[in-house]
């Protein structure tokens, strides 16, 4: 992320910083990293931010200083942490948001965009498997679980576990992906590795995931309950705005669930208020085109002159 701010400033062409989340300080909410963990205020919501940066900036230093002196002998003169450098049109800071999920801080930048997520439509030639598709017109819309790369190892049969009694618990159907070991299922659920969620999360009822700001912007845009199970980072931000918004249940770190409270949360995220407004989330999120807004400020930074 940081060597591009470097690289480009070395070969006097703009730079553009683009960010999955809110990335630059507001003293008006707390950053990703802290959100709901802390409470909200000026200063703890500036603090929030250097963590954040400072985490941001450790991973890209420690591959970046090396590289530089060898390719150029020595370090820039203002090398440093460089997320809040970017201040005018020829080096914009954009954010895949939408201001319906975290509204855009009044006290940022006016080159600082957020004019919500960058959704690409996929490919519409997508083929789903006949058995799926006779599963989903089999019986009531089933629940998508999916947990990523976050499922691997040790924990992979624990949840596993968890979430086939706690769909037994409610009666409900499920689809689960990546859960690759997973043998024996009743006819309840069907299993599956890769799919494109914008062709499922329409067909099913609710979705249950980590937290990935990608697949929380997905669940977000279906316009279904988003039953969010944390396992680190940013994850807990978009897991406890979801409950704040009122389109999921209330935050569980993957740690501690347990097949009830997984029952619980499958019962809390069906209920008429929470589906109803996840429906609203949707209609509002499908008002923003932020890919397209995105798009036209990289061109302006391309087309500005030097500052």
């Amino acid at each position: 992320m940081a060597i591009g701010y470097y690289a480009a400033k070395k070969m006097g062409i703009p730079s553009i910083l683009a960010t999955p989340f809110p990335l630059n300080k507001s003293k008006e909410q707390t950053s990703v990293i802290l959100y709901g963990k802390v409470p909200s205020n000026p200063g703890l919501n500036l603090l929030s931010y250097s963590i954040l940066q400072n985490m941001l900036w450790m991973a890209s230093d420690a591959s970046l200083k090396p590289f530089w002196k060898d390719k150029f002998g020595r370090l820039p003169a203002d090398y440093g942490c460089p997320f809040e450098r970017h201040t005018d049109r020829r080096h914009p800071a954009i954010v895949s948001c939408s201001n319906y999920i975290f509204p855009r801080p009044t006290d940022w930048n006016e080159n600082v965009h957020q004019n919500g997520y960058w959704f690409l439509e996929e490919q519409n030639d997508y083929i789903p498997p006949m058995e799926l598709v006779d599963f989903l017109n089999n019986g009531e819309k089933p629940i998508y679980i999916g947990f990523g790369s976050m499922v691997m190892g040790e924990n992979t049969e624990k949840l596993s576990k968890i979430i086939l009694e706690g769909l037994a618990m409610t009666g409900k159907r499920g689809i689960i992906s990546g859960f690759g070991n997973l043998q024996s299922t009743p006819d309840t659920i069907f299993k599956i590795e890769n799919i494109p969620h914008t062709w499922l999360f329409s067909k099913v009822s609710a979705v249950c995931h980590h937290g990935g700001a990608g697949t929380s912007a997905a669940g977000f845009r279906a316009g279904i309950p988003s039953m969010i199970f944390p396992f680190a980072l940013d994850q807990f931000a978009w897991a406890q705005r979801a409950y704040d918004l009122g389109v999921g249940p209330k935050p569980l770190p993957v740690k501690k669930l347990t097949s009830e409270k997984f029952a619980e949360s499958i019962r809390y995220a069906l209920q008429e208020n929470i589906i109803s407004n996840a429906k609203e989330l949707a209609k509002n999120i499908a008002t923003e085109n932020g890919a397209r807004d995105c798009a036209k400020i990289i061109l302006a930074s391309m087309e500005a002159k030097n500052d």
